[in-house]
């Protein structure tokens, strides 16, 4: 509802700067756009970074665990190898008993079997060791490298948001304050409109002219293509009011406003 009558100097005046203001709240759409890319870039760096050490985190556990099995398995070995030694020296004892040597015998290469069985898993433990290591120093070395270029880019991006922000925080200034020129109720829900519509709260009319189709002109909302109303056109061409779009609610001005005023 309109608090006064206005003149069409007036809904002029209003409209452009209501135009002004969408321009404006476009290019601090853009900036923000700008540094949310910039810190999308570094929550990228971030998640990646995390990723790394995780799997640094993970080489270290499994080599730890790794070489615990191979303390094992190696005390293992050695038992067996030292069971061999004790058992060779008794061999000229036990080669004087027939049935005795038969048994010494099978007890030998279970021994040496064993001792094989197990030699064969050391040299697999030692080489998962040595893969592991590999690769921990390859994922390290990434590491580094993506930690020297997230830093790097870390602060650039601290000078860009500076700069960034300082721009926006100009840019927010002059959009209050050219909307303080025009009635309260008007700015207010232009602001609103803005941001419901994505920065798109004011259009032009079109006209729909074609002689095949229509037989009389109709204008619509270039916002949502929506015919408008004989009632609101006449407003619009007489600029008797500010004029919202009955279907999407944003403002209406014609294109021929503009034109005159640059004639």
């Amino acid at each position: 509802m309109r608090i006064k009558e206005i003149t069409p100097q007036e809904v002029l005046n209003y409209t452009s700067i209501l135009l002004e203001v969408q321009n404006i709240y476009s290019s601090i759409t853009t900036y923000r756009e700008k540094l949310n890319d910039k810190f999308k870039r570094i929550e990228n760096y971030k998640r990646d970074l995390a990723k790394y050490q995780k799997l640094l985190q993970k080489y270290e556990n499994k080599k730890k665990e790794l070489l615990l099995q191979k303390e094992m398995v190696s005390e293992n070995l050695a038992s067996n190898k030292k069971r061999l030694v004790e058992l060779m020296k008794r061999e000229e004892e036990i080669a004087r008993n027939q049935r005795s040597i038969e048994s010494f015998n099978i007890e030998i290469t279970t021994i040496r079997a064993t001792i094989s069985t197990i030699s064969e898993e050391l040299r697999d433990i030692e080489e998962q060791i040595n893969d592991i290591e590999d690769r921990y120093i390859e994922t390290k070395e990434k590491y580094e490298s993506l930690k020297i270029e997230f830093q790097a880019d870390e602060r650039v991006l601290q000078e860009e948001t500076k700069e960034v922000s300082s721009e926006i925080k100009k840019l927010e200034d002059i959009q209050k304050e050219k909307l303080s020129k025009i009635p309260l109720h008007i700015a207010q829900h232009f602001s609103n409109i803005l941001q419901k519509k994505k920065g798109v709260a004011i259009v032009s009319v079109g006209l729909l002219s074609d002689p095949k189709k229509f037989k009389e002109e109709y204008h619509y909302c270039t916002g949502c293509n929506i015919v408008l109303p004989y009632v609101i056109v006449e407003k619009i061409k007489l600029k008797a009011d500010i004029v919202q779009c009955p279907s999407c609610f944003r403002y209406l001005y014609h294109p021929s406003w503009f034109e005159e005023t640059e004639e």
